[in-house]
């Protein structure tokens, strides 16, 4: 069985599980193990994971075509960011190497239960 999770330690010595979320097209990474900051439990398994409690991700996205002006400036909406950016969720519980994106998403796989593919 292949490897759905990989374990990477940052410059603390703390360390997260690095997985690929369909949803986002990005990377998450639970911290399961830190001497400062709160923890997410694993079952231990890098082929079919669990993790709790559930993993809540904001970012901001930008559209594909950033608009610049005549000086090559990104062009800003009335909120100071980018023109086009927009706040993102990604809300879910992984369990026995399933990722089930809840209801709160703002990405595609909202309210889908998927495998996690191999990292």
């Amino acid at each position: 069985m292949k490897e759905v999770i990989s374990i990477v330690k940052d410059e603390n010595e703390d360390k997260s599980a690095l997985f690929w979320c369909e949803g986002c097209g990005m990377a998450h990474a639970p911290k399961i193990e830190s001497k400062t900051r709160p923890l997410w439990s694993w079952n231990g398994s890098k082929e079919k994971p669990t993790f709790k409690p559930s993993i809540l991700v904001r970012y901001v996205s930008t559209p594909e075509v950033i608009e610049k002006d005549e000086d090559d400036n990104y062009i800003l909406g009335t909120d100071g960011r980018i023109k086009g950016a927009k706040n993102e969720v990604c809300h879910s519980f992984v369990t026995n190497g399933e990722i089930k994106y809840l209801n709160d998403c703002t990405h595609k796989l909202k309210g889908q239960t998927i495998k996690l593919k191999p990292f």
